[in-house]
């Protein structure tokens, strides 16, 4: 019986994943048409596709349900993908120094400077 709750139980989560992976899908979609801007933010896409790649492939061992092997493979492709992006985009970042810079910090830093000056 403990069997089957947990069999039930892993398809209801895999079924709210993938709720959740569609509503992310579809946001990107629609912003990606105005361009979006990349900050380390963006790897916090890897962590929950990759998770959900894992229960996915993890169901289809369980299961043998062929639709699950299938979709682990997709999503294996789809997880590669967007880490292969989000890593070039923070190399990228790094190598031309725009990565860490805070506009807040700039924008103090240019003020207190103007202080200085009008002091003098």
């Amino acid at each position: 019986m403990l069997s089957g709750v947990a069999w039930v139980t892993g398809i209801l989560l895999w079924g709210l994943g993938a709720r959740w992976l569609l509503l992310a899908l579809g946001v990107t979609a629609h912003y990606a048409k105005q361009g979006i801007p990349f900050n380390l933010g963006c790897w916090g896409y890897t962590f929950p596709l990759g998770v959900f790649t894992l229960a996915s492939f993890k169901l289809a061992q369980l299961t043998s349900i062929a639709v699950f092997s299938s979709l682990s493979l997709g999503l294996l492709l789809l997880l590669a993908g967007v880490w292969g992006v989000v890593m070039t985009k923070t190399l990228q970042g790094v190598w031309s120094g725009r990565l860490f810079v805070a506009p807040f910090l700039q924008n103090n830093q240019s003020r207190s400077e103007e202080k200085k000056e009008k002091l003098s």
